[in-house]
């Protein structure tokens, strides 16, 4: 049974608990389902597509949705599939100056999820984006484990020289990611390739 999970307007049964990231959704964007299924032909080939620099296995489309409650949504998407299915969801919020509501705004999403989720594995982190700008730039990460994928809740701050030459906005996201797509981004997606011909 597919669960209906809305960030910032979630409701459960209080007997339903979800093990499975196919069982969640952001403002109705689900995982596995086709980014045609949302968008048209023509708003998916004009919009921002983002690569990565060790692989073109997937790439990154990044949509600014009206009325919606978060600033920006990115789908990632295998490369060359026909059928454009969704491995990983992203929602940004913004919170520009604002680390405290970044932080009350996470903290009121991971208590909706702390009710609903089925998992053993939560691991709270801060992350040093040490190789950006000043690199006196943090992320504060929440994960929530799953056999079939991840769901990050995060609060990033950036510093105001970083901000300076890149840009960059604080703000909340959450991600929904499919187990491909997390070994994808560990594993091969930064990875430089070396030149080994002579």
């Amino acid at each position: 049974m597919k669960i209906l999970y809305s960030i910032l307007l979630i409701f459960f049964s209080s007997t339903i608990v979800a093990d499975d990231i196919f069982d969640f959704n952001i403002e109705n964007y689900e995982i596995n389902r086709s980014l045609k299924d949302y968008f048209t032909d023509s708003e998916i080939e004009n919009v921002f597509k983002n690569t990565y620099p060790g692989s073109d296995r997937f790439y990154e489309y990044n949509f600014i949705i009206e009325d919606s409650k978060y600033s920006k949504f990115a789908f990632s998407i295998k490369k060359n599939d026909p059928q454009y299915l969704i491995y990983s969801i992203s929602a940004t919020k913004d919170f520009d100056e604002d680390l405290d509501g970044c932080l009350k705004e996470k903290e009121y999403q991971l208590k909706k999820i702390d009710n609903y989720i089925k998992t053993d594995e939560i691991d709270s982190y801060t992350y040093q984006y040490s190789e950006i700008g000043d690199g006196n730039n943090y992320s504060y990460i929440t994960d929530y484990v799953l056999p079939s994928g991840l769901i990050r809740l995060y609060c990033d701050e950036f510093s105001a020289v970083t901000k300076s030459y890149h840009k960059l906005i604080d703000g909340f996201n959450i991600d929904i990611s499919t187990r491909e797509f997390v070994d994808f981004l560990n594993y091969e997606a930064y990875e430089v390739k070396k030149d080994l011909s002579m």
